[in-house]
C-alpha cells in the first residue's frame, strides 16, 4: 500500500489491543536491480519530539481513516465472540449430550448443605479441557 508524506494512519496492536494515530513523516524507495521497494517512517508524538519509526509489515493493522479502524476492530470483536460462542455450544454439546440431569426436574432444585458450612456433597469431575468441577448429584442420581 501506498501512504503519502504528511498522511494520518492508524494502527491497530493486537497484542496491546490499542488503536495509536501515526503521522507518516518520510518515504524511503530503494531501486534495485530486483525492482523498487518503499517503506515508511512514522511519529506517534509531534510534541514529545519522538524519533520516528519504520512503518512495519504487515500492513493489514494499517488503516487510512479512523472509519477502517473501527470497522476491522467492530469485526475482529465478532470473530472473537463467534469463537467463543461455539466453543461454548460446542462444550455444551459435548458434556450435556443424553444426560439425565439436564432433563430432570430435579436439576433446578435447591440441594441441602452437609453439617459443615459451604462444604457440600460433592462428586468433582476432570473435563477434557483439564478443569476440574464440583457436581452436586440430587439423591436419586448418587
Amino acid at each position: 500500500m501506498q501512504y503519502q508524506v504528511g498522511q494520518f494512519l492508524f494502527v491497530v496492536f493486537k497484542d496491546k489491543q490499542s488503536l495509536i494515530p501515526v503521522r507518516v513523516v518520510e518515504e524511503v524507495v530503494r531501486r534495485t536491480v530486483d525492482g523498487e521497494k518503499r517503506s515508511y517512517l512514522v511519529t506517534v508524538s509531534e510534541s514529545r519530539g519522538l524519533k520516528p519509526v519504520p512503518l512495519e509489515e504487515p500492513t493489514e493493522n494499517v488503516f487510512s481513516s479512523i472509519e477502517d479502524a473501527k470497522n476491522a476492530l467492530f469485526e475482529n470483536a465478532r470473530q472473537g465472540i463467534e469463537r467463543v460462542c461455539a466453543r461454548a455450544l460446542s462444550l455444551k454439546e459435548k458434556e450435556f449430550k443424553d444426560n439425565p440431569l439436564s432433563q430432570s426436574p430435579a436439576f433446578e432444585t435447591n440441594f441441602e448443605e452437609s453439617e459443615h458450612e459451604g462444604v457440600l456433597d460433592d462428586e468433582t469431575i476432570l473435563l477434557d479441557n483439564g478443569v476440574k468441577a464440583k457436581v452436586r448429584l440430587p439423591p436419586e442420581f448418587r
